[in-house]
């Protein structure tokens, strides 16, 4: 149906009602004719000017005899109501549930497990994991999934697949992988919708296979059009973290939903893996909001296009969050903002903004989504730079801190193995390794990677040596915040780094101090943008 809010759409659409009642586009006709019929008519997609749907209803009711039935559809509630319809029906989003079923006893690696899940988590389904026997004793833990992928392994048998879903005609949604050495197929059961095999005493994962596994899933699932898609093949770490943040945003949004927009913040240093954590949240919960947006490295993009860049921006938040087709016009940043308070007025909406670096972003940008955007409405900022979260005034933040031992491992492990596990010969030159970049997600997947298929310890420890030295992408991520300083700014995070690694805070300052005519203020510009940190000593 042509939007009402288009040039000509409220008389076109009329013309169109007409022509397809009785044939003609006669308005008068039209009424004549329908006076004593009862009519069902469905207006879908209007558009977003109230002013203009008013004046088609006004149009329309009139052409309509009585006892017809107004069915007015459109992804805004909130104009619905303002029009007064009769009740309003709220269509939510199905979950998007998988089942990932295995046998506890056949020793599959447990990194493998936290892959799989990190995985689909991150693309924002639920995921359960579920074993063999749990699924057997009670059969009904089944019938919420839309997927069941089943590791077929020592103790869980093509047989057992095939009992355990046998009154059930599943076949269209079963994800097979063969784990280990045996086999992944049986004649008497039908084809799945994927399978593939995994193997690490043999070889490596088939990183393309994998990919390719969990595209066909999201796919299935008809996902694949609403989700962000993070350029990571390893999301270790992910699932706790962001179930974490996101049970925390879900739970200020339902105490505070109705009063006004909330605005989350996620802040940490380059590479720690704000844009990933800010994804996978995204990915989850955006369907619960009336448009949705996630704009990707806003600091690069403002920089990339110059004096047009915050207007690009803006023009992206319009256009996706009222689905536009086309562009709509811009002049500058300041015109931009009168657009957005105008266009986007009480929108219930889920904006990201990711990198935000300068106030004059959050001026273009947030600031108008905050005056304008209905009540039911997030906005979560990810940055480097704390003053920028509390010029925002968040309802909270959330730092964004270094893996932890085991997941640091795991992550460095895939990337550098492709396996969840080193080889004997290679673990303890990889723990050194691990424990040097102190759980940052970009250095260990950096590092990992640039380690790939390097078997022999010599070789592995010469490499090391020589990417600590040369290795550029680490150390560019995490310039951007060391050139954002000033001059003495710069020379008292070098100080730092050369000599006061590990010493008290209150030494610190005084030697700050003593040399710069300040130590405390220094520190706390450098932990606002997350260039350092204290902790406390517990030992």
């Amino acid at each position: 149906m042509e939007k009402a809010c288009q040039q000509d759409g409220v008389s076109n659409i009329i013309n169109k009602l007409c022509a397809d009642l009785i044939q003609s586009d006669g308005v008068r006709i039209c009424q004549q004719l329908l006076k004593h019929e009862r009519c069902l008519v469905v207006l879908d997609d209007l558009g977003n000017d109230i002013e203009k749907m008013r004046n088609l209803l006004d149009e329309v009711k009139p052409i309509l005899g009585n006892g017809s039935l107004l069915v007015l559809a459109n992804q805004f509630q909130h104009m619905l109501l303002e029009l007064n319809v009769g009740f309003v029906v709220t269509l939510e989003h199905e979950r998007a549930i998988l089942i990932i079923c295995y046998a506890e006893g056949d020793r599959i690696n447990k990194g493998f497990l936290i892959h799989l899940r990190e995985t689909f988590h991150m693309l924002g389904l639920d995921v359960r994991l579920l074993k063999k026997d749990e699924v057997m004793s009670d059969r009904t833990r089944l019938e919420n999934a839309k997927v069941i992928l089943c590791i077929i392994s020592r103790t869980f048998s093509n047989g057992d697949l095939k009992s355990m879903f046998s009154n059930a005609d599943i076949s269209s949604k079963i994800v097979h992988i063969s784990y280990g050495s045996y086999p992944s197929t049986d004649e008497s059961i039908p084809e799945p919708l994927f399978k593939m095999e995994v193997d690490f005493e043999r070889k490596e994962l088939d990183k393309g296979r994998f990919r390719k596994m969990v595209n066909t899933v999201v796919q299935t699932l008809k996902r694949h059009k609403e989700i962000m898609k993070p350029a990571v093949d390893f999301p270790v770490g992910l699932a706790g973290r962001s179930s974490d943040i996101e049970s925390n945003i879900q739970g200020c949004y339902m105490t505070m939903s109705g009063e006004s927009l909330q605005c989350f913040g996620l802040v940490g240093m380059g590479g720690a893996g704000k844009t990933t954590l800010a994804m996978a949240i995204y990915n989850k919960i955006h369907s619960k909001f009336e448009g949705s947006f996630f704009s990707v490295n806003t600091r690069a993009e403002v920089q990339d296009k110059g004096r047009l860049g915050l207007v690009a921006v803006q023009k992206k938040i319009v256009g996706n969050l009222l689905r536009l087709k086309e562009d709509v016009t811009i002049n500058d940043e300041v015109h931009g903002k009168a657009v957005l308070s105008e266009k986007l007025s009480n929108i219930n909406a889920l904006v990201v903004l990711d990198d935000v670096d300068e106030e004059r972003h959050l001026d273009a940008l947030y600031k108008p989504l905050e005056s304008c955007l209905g009540p039911k409405s997030v906005v979560i900022i990810t940055t480097r730079e704390r003053k920028i979260l509390q010029s925002a005034r968040p309802t909270k933040a959330f730092d964004i801190g270094g893996l932890g031992k085991e997941m640091s491992k795991l992550l460095f492990y895939w990337h550098d193995f492709m396996r969840p596990k080193p080889p004997v010969e290679l673990e303890e030159v990889s723990e050194r390794a691990i424990e040097a970049y102190d759980g940052l997600p970009l250095a260990l997947k950096v590092v990992g990677s640039y380690l790939y298929n390097v078997s022999d310890k010599s070789s592995w420890e010469e490499r090391l040596t020589y990417l600590q030295k040369n290795k550029r992408e680490i150390f560019d991520v995490l310039r951007i915040s060391f050139d954002g300083l000033e001059d003495d700014e710069k020379e008292v995070f070098l100080d730092i780094c050369c000599f006061l690694i590990d010493e008290e805070e209150d030494l610190a300052c005084a030697v700050l101090n003593a040399c710069y005519g300040m130590g405390r203020t220094y520190l706390h510009e450098l932990q606002n943008k997350c260039l350092i940190a204290t902790y406390v000593d517990k030992g």
